[in-house]
């Protein structure tokens, strides 16, 4: 049910310093009980109990040879009396706890939080749904963020069309997310009522419908008619889920009219739809306006990422000229920040950090490198950061900017890299919330 990491203040008592999940909690009552416990035994050697309470089996772990510099500090695991049957190999497994190691509390906290990832492996389950017409670029869109395939290949050579409606399972920090990517000769099929329609539409927290900007021109009174249908089908069958809508393939629209056009597409969609409305495009011009939005959606759908975009915002907002990106471990952007006034013209674009962040990080990966700084040009200095170890799905940051040098660009990362390890670590607080 869940772990808990019990702390000592001299005035205070027992304290919570952390829990995993975060949103579970004990009462002080049972606190004091499992202490009670502890100080029961004069032997001063490190001890596991193992008790019951009401319906729950409880494990508790207290290094009583630290008691004189650290007070009662303890790590408890709360299992629920069903998991009676895999209580041995539970058990073995929060013996691992002794591993802890104590030099400072935040750092306690830390390790806590990395051995208790190792109780929950669940994640949120999420469902994408990506859907428009015929050709507009959606299978292009899902492989250049969700699987890092080269932007500029497949501009080159277009892939052949989807067949059919295919289901592809991605870890995203909190997520499991399932992306749904359904072709676009057959929407028809999934707009009407039908097995086809469940198939697509059953459990979506969030649908895509994406059309480009020559469907557009083309065929715009199909575009409404297919959203309309589509606000009808989620009331139905998946009332919860939210709507998002892209406009693609900005990049054929001529420079000279592109601000005007999106003015004017932009007012014709409001005023017949409440829904969000995003232009992107896989050219490289463009391509951080697909990520933006893409990412603007996750966070929709996962609190962490959320929480990612913010600290970013609050750590980079008040920057010029910087770029700031978050890769996972298989080298996918998860999340990303630009400022207002970057300029993708000058050197590298986001791609091109993206392939030369990859080698970097494989190298990370093999010899545990902490940073890796490179000159990009004589405007832009660039850092990769190791990230390891901070959570499951998170491995390298990458920083490029214009108005910061290297050693301000190191200073930045490492400030990022602790904002992102108090995501990861609950605040304190005094034990007084009642769920056991």
């Amino acid at each position: 049910m869940g772990l808990i990491l019990v702390g000592w203040d001299s005035k205070m008592g027992s304290i919570i310093d952390a829990t995993y999940p975060e949103s579970f909690s004990i009462s002080r009552d049972l606190i004091n009980k499992i202490l009670m416990t502890h100080t029961f035994s004069q032997n001063l050697e490190p001890e596991f109990l193992e008790m019951k309470y009401s319906d729950y089996i409880i494990f508790s772990y207290c290094d009583k040879t630290k008691i004189h510099s650290y007070g009662y500090e303890m790590v408890v695991l709360i299992l629920n009396h069903s998991e009676e049957l895999v209580v041995f190999e539970l058990k073995n497994q929060f013996e691992n706890v002794k591993k802890l190691g104590r030099t400072s509390r935040e750092k306690r906290i830390q390790e806590f939080l990395a051995f208790a990832r190792t109780f929950f492996k669940k994640r949120l389950s999420k469902k994408i749904l990506l859907i428009g017409l015929p050709s507009t670029g959606k299978t292009t869109i899902k492989n250049v963020f969700f699987e890092g395939s080269s932007a500029d290949g497949l501009l080159a050579s277009p892939i052949e069309p989807t067949r059919g409606f295919t289901h592809f399972i991605y870890k995203w920090l909190d997520m499991e997310l399932g992306l749904a990517d359904s072709s676009g000769q057959e929407i028809n099929s999934y707009l009407t009522p039908g097995p086809d329609q469940k198939l697509a539409f059953g459990e979506c927290d969030a649908v895509v419908y994406n059309f480009d900007y020559l469907s557009w021109i083309e065929n715009k009174e199909t575009i409404f008619k297919n959203l309309d249908k589509i606000i009808e089908i989620i009331q139905q069958i998946s009332s919860n889920a939210q709507i998002f809508v892209f406009c693609h393939k900005i990049d054929l629209i001529e420079e000279i009219n592109r601000a005007e056009e999106f003015s004017k597409i932009s007012d014709e969609f409001k005023n017949k739809f409440n829904i969000p409305l995003f232009f992107t495009s896989i050219d490289l011009q463009f391509i951080h306006l697909l990520y933006k939005a893409l990412l603007h959606i996750l966070s929709c759908l996962s609190p962490l990422s959320s929480l990612i975009g913010k600290m970013f915002s609050k750590a980079i907002g008040h920057s010029t000229k910087t770029l700031a990106m978050l890769l996972n471990k298989d080298s996918s952007i998860i999340n990303q920040f630009v400022t207002s006034d970057y300029n993708f013209s000058n050197g590298l674009i986001i791609k091109e950090y993206y392939s030369k962040a990859n080698s970097v990080l494989q190298k990370i990966r093999d010899n545990r490198i902490e940073k890796v700084q490179i000159i990009g040009s004589n405007l832009l200095n660039i850092l990769i950061k190791n990230l390891i170890g901070i959570h499951d799905d998170i491995e390298g940051l990458i920083l490029v900017s214009e108005s910061f040098n290297l050693k301000e660009l190191e200073e930045l990362s490492e400030k990022i890299k602790q904002e992102l390890i108090l995501l990861e670590s609950p605040q304190k607080e005094i034990v007084s919330s009642v769920t056991i």
